[in-house]
């Protein structure tokens, strides 16, 4: 009888997250896109201090996503149509294609293109959630030790990626306005 009983604690405490998965990934799934404000922070064992820097992003589901940092120094990424476009500079690096789809499922929250790469553990509730990624490719676990998601409903919070050194990239997100593309945003993809 008590092996029954764990048995099926065990079911509903895996039926619990299955769930908690599906409505988060309902909650991240919207098709408009998204805009706001991030501020990146850096550790690197070199530095006493974290390296941050500031911008603006725009995701576009039906596009891709522009990267636009502010400070220290001014530059803008682009990734759509699977291309990475660094300052105008369209960059071809080994591997890079492989890795943009991750990089847009990251930024859109998009759970179900994350759980191919990924092994994912939800947390929280949908008001205040929190999703941890293990890296289950070779590729990705010779980048990144482990990914975190956390956020409000349908908005991501924080990105924090910690790569295979155990050093943090932390991206808080701010200002978040959902809507259409105006033109002007178009023109970047």
């Amino acid at each position: 009888m008590a092996r029954c009983l764990v048995l099926l604690l065990i079911g509903l405490a895996f039926s619990c997250q299955a769930l908690e998965l599906t409505a988060l990934a309902q909650a991240l799934g919207q098709p408009q896109p998204v805009r706001g404000s991030f501020s990146q922070s850096k550790t690197l064992p070199f530095l006493s201090a974290p390296m941050v820097s500031e911008g603006a992003y725009l995701i576009a589901p039906e596009h891709g996503v522009v990267w636009k940092q502010r400070t220290p120094w001014p530059q803008t990424m682009v990734i759509s149509r699977g291309e990475l476009v660094l300052d105008g500079e369209r960059l071809q690096q080994p591997g890079m294609a492989s890795m943009l789809p991750v990089i847009t499922a990251l930024m859109r929250g998009d759970i179900d293109a994350l759980a191919s790469h990924f092994e994912m553990q939800a947390y929280g509730e949908l008001d205040a959630w929190q999703l941890q990624l293990t890296p289950t490719d070779s590729l990705l676990s010779g980048l990144f030790r482990q990914i975190e998601l956390t956020g409000e409903h349908q908005a991501i919070g924080t990105l924090t990626l910690t790569d295979s050194a155990g050093q943090p990239t932390v991206i808080r997100f701010s200002d978040r306005q959902d809507g259409p593309l105006l033109e002007s945003e178009l023109a970047q993809f």
